[in-house]
């Protein structure tokens, strides 16, 4: 519940909003831990991820077998509002998401998902191009020993970057199967409509999520009040292209611009050995992902296929959509792709007024990844 406290001399409505961000700002924080149990060795900054040399675990009690696959990566985004500009010049207003890291990839048009070792570095993304680190991490002044990086922030560089920041498609996330992934959102609040107090999620759609706390879906879950940070924490278990939304009243955030796509590749792109079935079929002594027994297998081994495409058109390692086995989905140019539709009534509306009439709602504008 979100309860609202007078200011001092009684004032409240807007200015509960100029005395309450202070207080609230100290909720802003992160978390990427550089290990977990899944991953006991910090990765160095610049290493790739590892190679694929064969199952974590096999049998039917989950044995580990000692060796470690994927890597932890972290991203953090905002949630907020902003503008889009349509291909006739109208301005459109959202609700969106806007990136809080990578931003120096992110403006490459690659995804904005880093690793540990580069998530967990302090700099300025206001002054320092190149600097895709978490926005606003800081030493904690209040850590023993003094000045360590616990996931403590400074919410004005948050606030600088985060308000009216919103973009639209929402910033891509792309990990590996068997990452460990830590996903950031911090609710940085509705500059155009001071008068909504909207909560915000994030639940990738279609995804084989194991744990209902982190679905998103506030039924079942939390929900992210403005002035505060939440880390949803997911595993990697597979290959496949979803995407995802905020699930607050989905059908008003999602046609107001709250939707993004993620990514997540297949082993076969990290397998090291010379015939990549062979690497497949070790896979089947995982029982995470054993075909016929768990639900993560959608569909058989493929049959033993000779032709594989061991180099792309640029002499470097081919990648593939998922683990084929023989190489079927390879590919050399990767564009991500999204449709969607806005009514551009409805979109003054919701900046002025809420709820809107989904009666009268009309897509007149028709987007390509945001642009009409």
């Amino acid at each position: 519940m979100f309860s609202i406290h007078r200011c001092r001399n009684g004032v409240a409505a807007l200015l509960f909003l100029l005395c309450a961000l202070p207080a609230f700002g100290q909720s802003f924080r992160v978390q990427c831990p550089p290990t977990t149990t899944l991953h006991p060795q910090a990765l160095p900054r610049g290493a790739g991820e590892p190679a694929y040399t064969g199952p974590s675990v096999t049998g039917q009690n989950s044995q580990p077998t000692g060796v470690v696959n994927g890597a932890i990566k972290c991203q953090q985004i905002s949630g907020g509002d902003g503008y889009a500009t349509m291909g006739d010049g109208t301005q459109t207003y959202l609700f969106a998401f806007g990136p809080l890291s990578g931003l120096a990839d992110i403006q490459k048009g690659l995804p904005g998902t880093q690793f540990a070792s580069v998530f967990n570095t302090v700099g300025n993304a206001s002054t320092d191009p190149t600097y895709n680190g978490a926005v606003g991490l800081v030493p904690d002044p209040e850590s023993t020993p003094p000045g360590q990086l616990t996931g403590h922030v400074d919410p004005r560089q948050i606030m600088d970057i985060g308000v009216m920041n919103g973009n639209m498609p929402a910033p891509t996330m792309a990990l590996d199967e068997d990452d460990e992934f830590f996903l950031t959102l911090t609710n940085v609040g509705m500059i155009m409509r001071p008068d909504l107090f909207e909560q915000h999620t994030v639940h990738f759609h279609g995804y084989p999520n194991a744990s209902a706390f982190f679905d998103g879906v506030p039924d079942a879950s939390v929900a992210i009040n403005i002035g505060a940070s939440f880390t949803y924490y997911y595993l990697a278990p597979d290959a496949g292209t979803y995407f995802w939304h905020c699930h607050v009243t989905p059908p008003e955030h999602l046609q107001m611009g709250m939707v993004g796509q993620i990514y997540v590749r297949p082993r076969q792109n990290r397998v090291t050995t010379a015939t990549l079935y062979d690497s497949l079929v070790t896979q089947q002594q995982d029982p995470r992902t054993k075909c016929g027994t768990d639900i993560l297998c959608s569909t058989p081994l493929p049959p033993r296929n000779s032709v594989m495409h061991a180099k792309n058109k640029s002499g470097t390692p081919t990648l593939y959509a998922y683990n084929d086995g023989d190489g079927s989905t390879a590919y050399d140019v990767e564009y991500p792709l999204q449709i969607d539709g806005f009514d551009p009534n409805f979109h003054f509306v919701g900046m002025t007024f809420n709820p809107e009439p989904f009666t009268d709602n009309k897509d007149k504008h028709f987007l390509l990844n945001g642009r009409s």
